[in-house]
């Protein structure tokens, strides 16, 4: 399966508005990354995955994010790599994308992370959203 694009255009565009909200702990601009709960088809809402149980609905999700940006003192966040698919003429795809990021811990301590996000998209009528994201840590440390 390949993606047209503009498809592929507008979906590096949500990987790189996700980063950059991480980066400034912009709690708007990372928010609007998610599709709304009622977007998602059923009505559970957006699911995010990171350890253990996925986190269901947006504002579930953002209010997690929320309380783990406070464990930083900065986080620079890049999505070097991403791969999408998604048939021609579809509302919903599947993407991967590499995150690596290097970190200050509240507590002064750097870090870093190396990782993969397994996504699902939806378009909505504001523009592809995720509707899923599972993170597979490849190196944390």
């Amino acid at each position: 399966m390949t993606v047209s694009q503009s498809d592929h255009f507008a979906l590096s565009l949500l990987a790189d508005q996700y980063c950059d909200g991480v980066i400034r702990k912009d709690v708007d601009a990372w928010g609007s990354t998610w599709a709304d709960d009622a977007d998602v088809p059923g009505g559970a809402g957006p699911q995010w995955q990171m350890r253990g149980d996925p986190i269901v609905g947006k504002d579930a999700i953002v209010e997690y994010w929320l309380g783990a940006m406070e464990r930083f003192e900065w986080v620079l966040q890049v999505a070097p790599f991403k791969w999408f698919e998604v048939a021609e003429g579809a509302d919903t795809g599947v993407g991967r994308v590499v995150a690596q990021e290097r970190f200050m811990r509240a507590d002064q301590v750097l870090g870093h992370l190396y990782a993969v996000y397994h996504d699902e998209y939806i378009r909505t009528p504001a523009g592809w959203r995720f509707s899923s994201r599972q993170l597979e840590i490849r190196d944390f440390g």
